[in-house]
């Protein structure tokens, strides 16, 4: 079976060190793909990647795909190769801390619904978050977990949003060695009227090939909180919307796999104006198909704004 550009990305902490697909400059890391940096004291990042490569090529893969209902877009939806799911919030299956990495990976293309239909997300790509150190609002982001971004533009397009990573994590964007006019259009925050009300920028996380995030600051952040409840996101670049995102931990999805009909669901939070002329989702899905013993998230319930 195949599936377009699924490729893997190591992040010391969250950004690119070493990469498998996309053209290399000194966004990239590069230098740091044998070698990459960690706060962490002790590492194996050999088997890290073992394990990683060991879990993108699994026979079932990553496949996305667009629904259609009565000619209209209903879900975008992406399965994800089987996990074992820890009791303790972690997977043997994929790596998790001490070491504090991203591995971004299944960067791939979204076709088209029935009859062509297209949503409003071309391409899309899943992140594994290995944790290991308390990171985000109130240190909230503690375990590991996945993050689904699901971008209104296409790959070519993402893939040219570089910038110089900070040091030592090469997490983010340095906005002191980033050009001026690149810096820019990272910082550049959609109007208001774009996000929902509550929504807030994090300056801080501006991300190459990815852009910068917004948090709903209406939510008290605890642990328990975002390990039994989706983190749902929006991200921008140059004044734009260009992704939506939810964040799920492995308690998320055993809460899913414990549930009767095996699918959760929660709210999308909305904005005043769509950033999308083919629809934007209201609801974030999550369920276990157990004939194949996989997970699949999707962005439900499409809507078009009221002229």
């Amino acid at each position: 079976m195949f599936y377009p550009r699924v490729c893997l990305m190591l992040a010391s902490v969250a950004l690119l060190a070493v990469t498998a697909c996309g053209s290399s400059d000194e966004s990239d890391s590069a230098d740091q793909a044998a070698n990459p940096v960690t706060s962490c004291a002790e590492e194996n990042t050999d088997a890290e990647m073992r394990k990683m490569n060991d879990y993108i090529q699994s026979p079932e893969g990553f496949a996305a795909r667009t629904e259609v209902s009565e000619g209209e877009v209903s879900a975008v939806v992406v399965a994800i190769a089987p996990i074992e799911l820890g009791d303790d919030g972690t997977s043997p299956t994929l790596p998790v801390g001490p070491c504090q990495r991203i591995y971004r990976f299944a960067m791939q293309d979204v076709p088209a619904g029935e009859g062509g239909v297209e949503g409003p997300f071309p391409y899309m790509e899943i992140d594994w978050n290995t944790e290991g150190l308390a990171r985000g609002p109130n240190g909230s982001f503690t375990y590991p977990h996945y993050d689904f971004h699901f971008y209104l533009r296409d790959a070519e397009f993402m893939q040219s949003l570089t910038c110089v990573p900070l040091p030592p994590t090469d997490r983010v964007c340095d906005p002191l060695r980033t050009d001026y006019e690149r810096m820019r259009k990272f910082q550049n925050l959609v109007p208001q009227e774009y996000l929902p009300s509550t929504y807030r920028a994090d300056v801080g996380s501006a991300i190459p090939k990815m852009g910068l995030h917004y948090l709903d600051s209406a939510i008290n952040y605890t642990v328990d909180h975002v390990n039994n409840n989706p983190t749902m996101l929006y991200g921008s670049y140059d004044g734009k919307i260009v992704f939506a995102e939810a964040s799920v931990t492995i308690f998320n999805l055993a809460n899913v796999k414990a549930a009767r009909d095996q699918t959760l669901s929660w709210s999308y939070p909305q904005p005043t104006k769509f950033a999308s002329e083919t629809g934007w989702p209201t609801t974030f899905t999550l369920t276990y198909v157990p004939e194949t013993d996989q997970f699949e998230a999707a962005f439900t319930g499409f809507v078009r704004e009221e002229s």
